[in-house]
């Protein structure tokens, strides 16, 4: 389900609900979905930070090892994943 046909749902049942309480609650509910992160844009954006930093030549080398390496936990090895 997209955000924006949960929020017609919420929107119907607020036009429906008995109790102001109800209705509040409902209010909220969409406000939070309408406050959700454009999670794609975010990605986007970290990913073009990373293109920049990097050089052709290491994303060749991750590509050849099968995908990203493994994030590093402050030079511990016990922490790494």
């Amino acid at each position: 389900m997209m955000t924006k046909d949960a929020i017609s749902i919420l929107q119907n049942l607020r036009l429906r609900a008995a109790t102001l309480d109800e209705r509040a609650a409902l209010e909220v509910a969409i406000d939070a979905l309408k406050r959700q992160p454009d999670f794609q844009n975010i990605g986007r954006k970290g990913g073009l930070a990373t293109k920049a930093t990097h050089s052709p030549e290491y994303f060749r080398r991750i590509g050849k090892l099968g995908g990203r390496p493994k994030k590093k936990h402050n030079g511990n090895p016990s922490q790494n994943r």
